[in-house]
């Protein structure tokens, strides 16, 4: 895949199978329009099937700002049909699209 073109997510049951046998870490590195770059590293993250795809990532490390801990940390995913968020509506619905949500931006 060339440098920036596309977008990809492998899917919640891979990306648990993938993270359930071992401590594993996340690394996600941005660049915007201008060239600009930063990153976000976490030595622990997990998404946990058997809790509705539970979202955990700790120790984080990065210029981009933690954008995972405490808000996500902790939650279960939610979609449009199934509302895990801590807020009265559907987050996913209102905000147009899945996540693991505390509330909605």
């Amino acid at each position: 895949m060339a440098h920036g073109s596309a977008e990809h997510y492998l899917g919640n049951d891979i990306i648990s199978a993938l993270t359930s046998q071992s401590v594993n870490e996340l690394r996600v590195d941005l660049e915007d329009w201008d060239g600009v770059t930063a990153y976000a590293h976490y030595q622990a993250f997990h998404v946990d099937a058997n809790y509705d795809y539970l979202l955990q990532a700790f120790s984080y490390v990065g210029t981009a700002g933690d954008s995972l801990y405490p808000v996500n940390v902790g939650k279960a995913f939610s979609t449009f049909d199934v509302d895990h968020d801590d807020n009265n509506g559907n987050c996913a619905e209102s905000d147009h699209g899945a996540w693991w949500y505390k509330s909605c931006t």
